[in-house]
């Protein structure tokens, strides 16, 4: 390890906190011996590039697994089998990368002030809000930029002008082809991969059954979503 944070000129503690986020695999071993070849050298050059351009470590941890966060994951999934059952849909998040979730059948909660409040975010709000589609909400984050994330966007690219260059070309990807951007090109595609949802993970079978209203509006409850709670409760009687 020391060899290895000498090479790439950090410190022994920084490779350690690299490997406990899971952006470093794990060293080669052979018994009890272990090593790091180059391809540990290539990440840990690959994470400090990522790094200068901004990003955070959740966002490069994306990048470099090939992976989202489990919690994308799973909610993009779910939402991918109840759209094939054709079951409605009510997705409960405060991250807005969500929105590109909305559909006829699927709705976004997202508070508005704290969780005493929620938003209902359909395709006609994605529009409202965004100017775009849903499925095009990871093309206009890539323009825009994401704070939550540290992903900057196109240098002088703020919402509006984001949503008309998508709603020009149709995505980044064909408006990348036309030309614009280039000098940027690659980054602007890393950053849309970060925005995407990947909705093919597998999940359990999931059975027809009945909704537990009061076992939902009492987990609300205990959130502090009383509102929601009240209605669910509604429900259950």
């Amino acid at each position: 390890m020391e060899q290895l944070a000498a090479a790439c000129d950090v410190s022994v503690d920084t490779v350690r906190y690299y490997q406990s986020l899971g952006l470093l695999p794990p060293p080669q071993r052979e018994g009890r011996v272990g090593w790091y070849a180059n391809e540990h050298a290539d990440r840990i050059g690959e994470i400090r590039s990522l790094r200068r351009k901004g990003l955070t470590l959740a966002a490069i941890k994306r990048v470099v697994t090939g992976e989202l966060g489990h919690a994308d994951v799973d909610l993009a999934a779910a939402v991918a089998a109840a759209k094939k059952k054709r079951w409605p849909a009510l997705v409960v998040t405060s991250d807005r990368d969500s929105f590109q979730l909305a559909s006829k059948t699927v709705t976004i909660l997202t508070p508005t002030r704290g969780v005493s409040e929620l938003a209902r975010i359909g395709p006609d709000e994605v529009r409202e809000r965004y100017g775009v589609e849903p499925k095009q909400v990871p093309d206009f984050i890539a323009l825009r930029g994401d704070p939550s994330d540290k992903l900057p966007g196109a240098p002088g690219v703020g919402p509006k002008r984001a949503a008309e260059i998508i709603s020009q070309h149709g995505s980044l990807e064909a408006a990348l082809k036309a030309g614009r951007f280039a000098p940027i090109a690659e980054e602007l595609r890393l950053y849309r991969r970060i925005a995407a949802l990947d909705a093919s993970a597998p999940l359990p079978p999931l059975e027809d059954q009945s909704p537990l209203w009061a076992e939902a509006s009492a987990l609300l409850r205990r959130w502090g979503m009383n509102q929601m709670a009240d209605r669910l409760a509604a429900r259950a009687t």
